[in-house]
C-alpha cells in the first residue's frame, strides 16, 4: 500500500480520461508492443522518484495510452491519494475503468471498493459486490477482502456468510494466510451468534475476528499482527494497536501519540465506540499536529483508509 507521507503538492492539469483517447491519440502512440509500454512506465517510475510530479505523470499517461494497465492504475492511485497533487477522484475513476477494461484485476478490486463504500462516487452495494466478484475471479486479495466483508469481519458488513466462506476457502486454498485466519474466524461461537442477531434485526453489527490478539499478545510480536488486523479492516485491532502504542508497548517511528491518533480516528469513524473516548482525551495530539504539520494527520488517516479499503 502506497503511503502519503508529507509530499509536496504540484500544480498539474488533471486529465479527464473517462471517455478514453482518440482514435487519433491511438493511432499516434505504439500500441502493438506491451515492452515498449513496459519501458516507458519503467521510465516514468524513475522520474517519479526524482520528484518531478509532472514529468511521472505524462509518462504515465503515455504508457497507459500505449496498452499498459498498470500505468493507468498508478495514475489512479496519485489521482485518489493527491499524491503530490490535488485529489481528482473523477480522475481516478476515468483511469480505474480504462485499466479495468484492459483486464486489470486490481483496479477492478479498487473501483469494487469505491463504489461498495461511496468512496469518490455514489454508493452502488451491487455494481460494487459485482466488480468485487469479478475481480476475485483473478485476485487471491480480492477474494480475502470481499469474503472478509461478506462474512462481516470487515467494513462493509455484508452479511452473506455462505458466499464469503466460498472466497475465504479459495484464497485460503491459494496461500493466504489472513484468509485462512478469517475462514477459521467465521465458524467462531461470537461470530455465528453476532451473523445470527445481525440476520433477525436486519443489520450487520460491528464484528471483529474471534482471534484479535489482546494487548498483551500483540507486544510479543512487536504489535505486527494487530498492525496487519487493522489494516485489512478489523476496528478492534486499529483500537488495541493505538492503545499499545500510544502505552509504548509497541514501538514506532515518530511520535507515538501521533500515529496512535491516528489509528483511533480511523477506528472511531468505522463506528467502535472505545476508540472515541480515546479520541477525546488526545485532543491536543491533534490541535498540535495541525499547527506543526497542516495536512499530515489528515494524511496519515488517508493513507490508513486506503489501505483497509483497498485502493
Amino acid at each position: 500500500m502506497f503511503a502519503l507521507g508529507d509530499a509536496p503538492y504540484t500544480p498539474v492539469s488533471v486529465p479527464m480520461p473517462a471517455e478514453g483517447p482518440s482514435d487519433e491519440k491511438l493511432s499516434s502512440l505504439d500500441m502493438g508492443s506491451r515492452g515498449e509500454s513496459d519501458e516507458v512506465l519503467q521510465e516514468a517510475r524513475r522520474v517519479g522518484a526524482t520528484g518531478d510530479v509532472a514529468g511521472h505523470i505524462s509518462l504515465l499517461e503515455q504508457a497507459g495510452y500505449m496498452g499498459n494497465p498498470d500505468a493507468f492504475y498508478e495514475l489512479a492511485k496519485i489521482y485518489l491519494t493527491g499524491a503530490g497533487v490535488e485529489k481528482a477522484p473523477d480522475a481516478a475513476i476515468g483511469f480505474l475503468n480504462q485499466a479495468m477494461n484492459m483486464g486489470h484485476a486490481e483496479s477492478t478490486r479498487v473501483l469494487g471498493w469505491l463504489y461498495v463504500m461511496g468512496s469518490g462516487v455514489g454508493k452502488d452495494l451491487a455494481y460494487g459486490e459485482m466488480l468485487l466478484g469479478k475481480a476475485a475471479e483473478k485476485s487471491v486479495r480480492a477474494q480475502r477482502e470481499f469474503g472478509m466483508a461478506l462474512t462481516n469481519q470487515r467494513v462493509p458488513h455484508l452479511n452473506d456468510m455462505e458466499r464469503g466462506l466460498e472466497y475465504l476457502k479459495l484464497a485460503s486454498s491459494a496461500g493466504d494466510s489472513e484468509a485462512s485466519k478469517a475462514y477459521e474466524a467465521a465458524f467462531s461461537p461470537r461470530a455465528a451468534g453476532q451473523n445470527v442477531a445481525a440476520t433477525s434485526t436486519g443489520s450487520t453489527p460491528l464484528l471483529a475476528p474471534a482471534n484479535a490478539a489482546a494487548p498483551r499478545q500483540a507486544v510479543r510480536d512487536g504489535g505486527t499482527g494487530l498492525e496487519e488486523r487493522g489494516r485489512s479492516g478489523d476496528t478492534t485491532a486499529l483500537y488495541q494497536y493505538a492503545l499499545n502504542v500510544s502505552l509504548g508497548r509497541i514501538r514506532t517511528e515518530g511520535d507515538p501519540q501521533f500515529k496512535a491518533y491516528c489509528w483511533y480516528s480511523v477506528a472511531a469513524a468505522r463506528g467502535y465506540g472505545p476508540a472515541k473516548e480515546e479520541m477525546k482525551s488526545l485532543a491536543g495530539i491533534r490541535t498540535l499536529a495541525d499547527k506543526r504539520s497542516p495536512g499530515r494527520m489528515d494524511a496519515c488517516i488517508d493513507e490508513l483508509n486506503a489501505a483497509i479499503d483497498g485502493y
